[in-house]
């Protein structure tokens, strides 16, 4: 759910080997949910935390991000979180374009960043957090492997 906009994305963009081009990006980037979508017109609380990380879990903490562009506490919490776990569960799994990474790499990564990833996409509290508590990230990353 926290990334609709791949739901209209075409298979050969979302299972791509190599880099997206800038188009493929653009077109992805252009669905991302905003707050007139049906999914976000339910009042129950449940409904709105969702809405808000498919809104909002593309933003970056130093404001790099889309579609708002957004920085710092400005972003919800609730998508703060959702980045940082998407990235780490990424990071962690095969992809097309890539293998997955072990624990190590992926905290390495998280951490130091690397030419794709940078230390500003994330809360660092929440970066502070991972860094207190790896293993329990891992032993959860294992027990829910899909």
């Amino acid at each position: 759910m926290h990334d609709a906009s791949k739901a209209s994305a075409a298979d050969d963009t979302l299972l791509k080997a190599n880099k997206l081009d800038v188009d493929k990006v653009a077109t992805i980037n252009e669905n991302t949910p905003n707050r007139s979508d049906d999914r976000c017109y339910s009042n129950h609380p449940v409904m709105q935390i969702a809405a808000s990380i498919a809104e909002n879990n593309h933003e970056r903490w130093g404001g790099s991000g889309f579609p708002r562009g957004l920085k710092g506490a400005e972003i919800p919490i609730e998508a703060r979180n959702m980045t940082l776990i998407d990235a780490y569960d990424a990071l962690r799994s095969k992809r097309p374009y890539k293998p997955a990474f072990s624990q190590e790499k992926t905290l390495s990564i998280l951490f130091n960043g690397d030419n794709r990833t940078e230390t500003l996409h994330f809360d660092p509290e929440l970066i502070n957090i991972l860094r207190e508590m790896p293993d329990q990230f891992d032993e959860i990353y294992l027990k829910f492997p899909d």
